[in-house]
């Protein structure tokens, strides 16, 4: 992820990345960013570079404390600038990624703002707009619900991001069902990261796999869903590789048990997108016709 400012705001965040040396078991837990500050140049250093940490760890200079749920299915933690608690901040969004993403846009005020009031005003600012904002398109966005049945969607298309949608889809509904359908996106990215995908999907409790999106791509990889389905080991895998079959398997499979609590999770960045909202239809005509 990267930043730009026009050189009137005097910064230029040039570079958000993980910051591999804090925590070295999940580089995804931590960020950094470099940014630069276009009126501290000289002629012998024509940039000056500021490094800010932010991540779950105490090693970071911004870091999230005590990181819980709360009732409204997101996080909330105890915001800390180095080592010392400033505020409480709660998201509606869950999942440890969102955490992340809070923390890097308050980071990324804080590089853009040195008064003290000013800081304290911002954090203010951004904790009653994180607490109301409820995501974007396709980020863990809530299609419907019909009865027990909760359908989800969001762009995954990277096992990184499998993980993360997954995490959040368990925090929110620990103890239902989730299903999982996930159309794989081009087959360069299946043939390079198949074991990786099939690790991050092993965390839904039954898996469908389509066909790959193939995008720009023809298939000289010689691959195909039904290699990603039987990679996957410890929950139920299969391969469907037409979305309209899909879709009738998953309305038959929830109208065995309508009010059983279920999660079916859309993943993707291809037409797998439109899957939850005609599962929604169907559901809502097969059960209106069963009342």
């Amino acid at each position: 992820m990267s930043f730009c400012f026009f050189p009137s705001l005097g910064l230029v965040c040039t570079r958000l990345l993980p910051s591999p040396w804090l925590n070295s078991s999940n580089s995804n837990c931590n960020g950094l960013l470099k940014w630069q500050d276009l009126y501290s140049r000289s002629e012998a250093h024509p940039y000056s570079y500021k490094i800010t940490t932010y991540g779950i760890s105490s090693f970071n200079e911004w870091h999230a404390s005590s990181i819980r749920p709360n009732p409204h299915g997101g996080s909330d933690y105890i915001l800390c600038h180095k080592g010392y608690p400033l505020a409480n901040i709660s998201l509606k969004m869950p999942g440890i990624h969102n955490v992340l993403n809070s923390l890097a846009v308050i980071v990324t005020m804080m590089a853009l703002f040195t008064n003290q009031k000013q800081i304290s005003e911002l954090i203010n600012c951004a904790r009653l707009h994180l607490s109301s904002f409820i995501g974007v398109s396709r980020r863990f966005e809530m299609v419907g619900t019909v009865r027990g049945c909760h359908i989800y969607d969001d762009y995954a298309h990277h096992p990184t991001e499998v993980h993360a949608v997954l995490q959040a889809a368990r925090q929110r509904f620990p103890k239902e069902a989730l299903v999982v359908v996930f159309q794989p996106h081009t087959y360069s990215r299946l043939a390079a990261l198949k074991n990786d995908f099939a690790r991050a999907l092993s965390k839904a409790d039954d898996v469908m796999i389509s066909a790959v999106y193939p995008a720009r791509e023809v298939n000289t990889w010689n691959i195909n869903g039904r290699d990603l389905a039987a990679s996957i080991v410890g929950t139920k895998a299969e391969y469907i590789p037409n979305l309209e079959d899909v879709v009738d398997m998953l309305v038959l499979k929830i109208l065995e048990a309508p009010d059983h609590d279920t999660v079916v999770l859309t993943l993707g960045a291809g037409d797998i997108s439109t899957v939850g909202t005609r599962l929604l239809h169907e559901l809502r005509q097969r059960l209106q016709n069963v009342l």
